[in-house]
């Protein structure tokens, strides 16, 4: 029987923040650095650059 989470919460940006970095350091654990480091976006302030499509 599925649990109903209609009325559950959203979480906070700082607890979703919390959970990423939380899953992020356990795959680093399984998986290894490198893995991990593909998954992670970039962080710097600059966004990525648009390509625009023909």
């Amino acid at each position: 029987m599925e649990k109903d989470n209609r009325n559950q919460q959203p979480l906070s940006f700082e607890a979703a923040k919390k959970d990423r970095d939380a899953e992020f350091a356990l795959l680093n654990q399984l998986l290894g650095e490198e893995y991990v480091r593909a998954l992670q976006p970039a962080r710097s302030e600059k966004p990525a650059p648009v390509i625009p499509l023909r």
